[in-house]
C-alpha cells in the first residue's frame, strides 16, 4: 500500500508540472530524459521545480494511507476473530455484505478504467474532454498516459507505417509528398543562405514585448518590426501567424530537418542510412557547401555525427568554438557557449567563403538553467501586469528569463545588422524561426499563441523586389524549406508535408490552396477555425495585431478534416519508411 500510495500521488504531481511546462499530459518526449543530457535535465529540476516539497508531500500522503490502512485491516481483522458465540448470523450477514461491497468496488473500478460499458474504451484519443486543455491533460490518468507514451516510444522505431496504396489515397485527399519545382523567383548567381533554429524563440513570450519597458528583441527589433508590414523595397518579412511543428527542440529539428516524424532517428537503429530529399541533400544537390553549427554539444542525440552520415560537410559545435575563440570560455554553461560565437563563425565562414554556403543553425543559450553572460546589460523589465504571465512567482528569476530571452534576440539581430552592413548583403538570405513555444509563459488558454514562433526573413533587394507578401499568412515549420527554395536554387526535387512557398499566395493553385494552414501536432489553423488535437469542431478566431486570438464561436468541421491529425501522421510515417528505401518495414 505504501508503495501504491506514493506511486500515485508523485505520478499526480509529475503528470501537473509536466502539463505546466510542455502543456500536455505525460507523452512520449518524458523520454528525453533518457536520451537528451540526463544530468542538465536533472539540474533543470532541480532549479525550476519545488523537488523536495513534492517529495515531502508524497512522503506525508503516503504515512496516511499507510495508517489508514492498518487501522481497517486491524478492524478487520478483529471482526474476523471475533468468537462464533457472538451472534453468528449476524456475523454471517456482516460479511456477506462487506464480499459483496469488495465485488461492486471491482466491477466499479473495471468500468471506471475501461470508461464505458458499451463497445469502444477510452482510449488516448478520448481525452479530449474540454475546451480547457488543462482539463483534458491533466484529468488523464498520469500513468496510463506513461503507459501510452511507452508504448509509442517503442513502437516508432518499427515504423508501424500503411501501405503504398493507402498512401497515394491520402495524397489525393491532402497534398502530394514529392514535388518538383521551378522558381521564379531565384537570382542567377545562387545566394548563401543561412537558417537559425533559435531556442524557445516563442510567440507566447514575444506577447509581453514591448520597445518601451519590456524590450525583449534588442538589435533584433529594428529587423523584425520592419518585417511586420508591407512596404515600399523591403528586406525584412516577418510572419506571426506561424506555428512550431512540435512541441520540443529534439521532434522540431526531425522534422524540419530530417523530414522525419521520429525525433530520435539520429540515435536509432536507422542512424547509418541516409535519407533523401533532406534540405541538407537538397542543397548539396545544387552546388552548395553545407554546414551545420551549434552554441551546443554536437554529442547532443547524436547530431553530429547523423550530420555527417547525411552529407554534411563539416560540423562546429561548442567544443570547436571554446578552442577556435578563447573568449568564448567566460560564456560556458550547461549546454555549450553563449550564442553570440556561433554567429561569430557563421560570419567568419560567409566571409572566407569560395562558393555558395548553406548553413543551419541551433542555438542553445535560451534554455534552462539560465546563465546570461557577463557582458550583456539586460534592460530594466517594469514587471508590472505582466507578472501573471509568467509560470515562477520569483522576481529574481522573471528577470533572469527575460535577460537570456533578450540576449538570444539581441545575438541574432547583431548578426543580422553585420550582414546587412556588408557585402554579403546582396547575395545572403537569413532565417529564423523558433523551435517551440517558451515554457517560462503560462498561456495555455489560446492554443495558436502557446504553441506559436515567428518566421523571420531577410533577403537581397534583388530577391524581395519580385515578393507578394502578406502579413497575415498562416503558416508553419512545414512552409520554411518550401519558401527558402524557392527563393534561392532555380529548379529542384524536394519532399514536404503540405508545405509551401509562403510568397506564392498571389498565384494560388490548387496545390498552394490545399497547403494553406499552419499546423502543430496539438492543433491545425485553417483560414476559417483553429482544431485542437481531438476536438470534434473549430473554433473561430480573430487577428489582432500579431496575434491569431480564438473566439468563444464554434464551427462545425468540414468533412475534409475529419480525422485530419491521424491521416497527417499516418502520411508522415510512410513517407520516412519510403525514404528508407523500403527495407526498414
Amino acid at each position: 500500500m505504501g508503495v501504491c500510495s506514493f506511486l500515485v500521488i508523485f505520478s499526480a504531481l509529475g503528470n501537473f508540472y509536466y502539463f505546466k511546462t510542455y502543456h500536455t499530459k505525460i507523452d512520449i518526449f518524458i523520454f528525453g530524459f533518457k536520451d537528451d543530457d540526463t544530468t542538465a535535465i536533472l539540474k533543470i529540476i532541480w532549479q525550476d521545480y519545488p523537488v523536495l516539497v513534492i517529495l515531502l508531500v508524497c512522503v506525508i500522503y503516503t504515512l496516511l494511507c499507510v495508517r489508514m490502512t492498518h487501522k481497517i485491516l486491524k478492524t478487520y481483522d478483529k471482526f474476523c476473530n471475533a468468537r462464533e458465540s457472538d451472534k453468528p448470523r449476524k456475523n454471517f450477514k456482516a460479511i456477506f455484505a462487506l464480499v459483496l461491497a469488495h465485488l461492486l468496488t471491482i466491477a466499479l473500478l473495471i468500468i471506471g478504467a475501461r470508461g464505458s460499458v458499451g463497445t469502444f474504451p477510452l482510449r488516448e484519443d478520448s481525452h479530449h474532454i474540454s475546451q480547457l486543455p488543462a482539463l483534458n491533460h491533466i484529468a488523464t490518468n498520469p500513468i496510463l498516459a506513461f503507459g501510452w507514451a511507452l508504448g509509442h516510444y517503442a513502437e516508432q522505431e518499427k515504423l508501424q507505417v500503411i501501405d503504398d496504396a493507402k498512401s497515394v489515397q491520402l495524397q489525393k485527399e491532402l497534398f502530394p509528398i514529392f514535388s518538383h519545382n521551378v522558381s521564379l523567383l531565384s537570382p542567377k548567381t545562387p545566394p548563401n543562405v543561412v537558417f537559425v533554429l533559435m531556442e524557445s524563440f516563442g510567440a507566447n513570450m514575444l506577447s509581453l514585448d514591448s520597445q518601451k519597458d519590456f524590450d525583449l528583441l534588442g538589435e533584433f527589433r529594428p529587423y523584425f518590426e520592419s518585417g511586420k508590414k508591407r512596404q515600399q523595397a523591403q528586406q525584412d518579412f516577418t510572419f506571426t501567424k506561424f506555428l512550431s511543428h512540435h512541441n520540443g527542440t529534439a521532434p522540431s529539428f526531425a522534422s524540419i530537418f530530417f523530414n522525419a516524424p521520429l525525433s530520435t532517428i539520429s540515435l536509432s537503429r536507422y542512424k547509418n542510412k541516409t535519407l533523401a530529399l533532406t534540405p541538407m541533400q537538397v542543397y548539396k544537390n545544387a552546388g552548395y557547401k553545407v554546414i551545420f553549427i551549434t552554441s551546443g554539444n554536437r554529442a547532443w542525440h547524436n547530431l553530429g555525427d547523423y550530420l555527417l552520415t547525411q552529407g554534411v560537410d563539416s560540423v562546429f559545435d561548442s567544443g570547436f568554438l571554446l578552442s577556435h575563440y578563447p573568449a568564448s570560455r567566460q560564456s560556458q554553461n550547461t549546454y555549450g557557449v553563449s550564442d553570440e560565437f556561433a554567429y561569430k563563425l557563421a560570419l567568419e565562414l560567409l566571409n572566407e567563403a569560395q562558393e555558395p554556403l548553406f548553413i543551419f543553425m541551433l542555438t542553445t543559450t535560451n534554455h534552462p538553467p539560465f546563465s546570461l553572460p557577463a557582458h550583456f546589460s539586460a534592460p530594466q523589465y517594469n514587471l508590472e501586469g505582466k507578472k501573471e504571465f509568467f509560470k515562477t512567482t520569483d522576481e529574481a528569476k522573471m528577470r533572469l528569463i527575460s535577460g537570456v530571452f533578450t540576449y538570444s534576440s539581441n545575438a541574432f539581430g547583431e548578426f543580422v545588422a553585420q550582414v546587412r552592413h556588408s557585402s554579403l548583403q546582396e547575395n545572403t538570405i537569413i532565417a529564423a524561426s523558433g523551435d517551440h513555444m517558451c515554457r517560462d509563459i503560462a498561456t495555455p488558454e489560446n492554443l495558436a499563441l502557446a504553441h506559436g514562433v515567428p518566421l523571420y526573413l531577410s533577403i537581397p533587394r534583388a530577391i524581395a523586389k519580385n515578393l507578394d507578401f502578406n502579413p497575415n499568412t498562416l503558416g508553419s515549420h512545414k512552409d520554411i524549406f518550401p519558401t527558402l527554395y524557392a527563393l534561392s536554387l532555380k529548379e529542384y526535387d524536394y519532399m514536404s508535408l503540405g508545405g509551401r512557398n509562403l510568397f506564392g499566395d498571389s498565384q494560388i493553385s490548387s496545390q498552394n490552396a490545399r497547403s494553406n494552414f499552419a499546423y502543430n501536432d496539438a492543433l491545425l489553423i485553417t483560414p476559417d477555425f483553429i482544431l485542437p488535437n481531438g476536438a470534434k469542431e473549430g473554433i473561430a478566431y480573430e487577428i489582432k495585431g500579431d496575434f491569431i486570438t480564438p473566439t468563444s464561436q464554434k464551427v462545425a468541421l468540414p468533412k475534409e478534416f475529419a480525422d485530419f491529425f491521424t491521416r497527417m501522421q499516418e502520411l508522415d510515417w510512410w513517407q520516412l519508411g519510403y525514404r528508407l528505401m523500403k527495407d526498414a518495414r
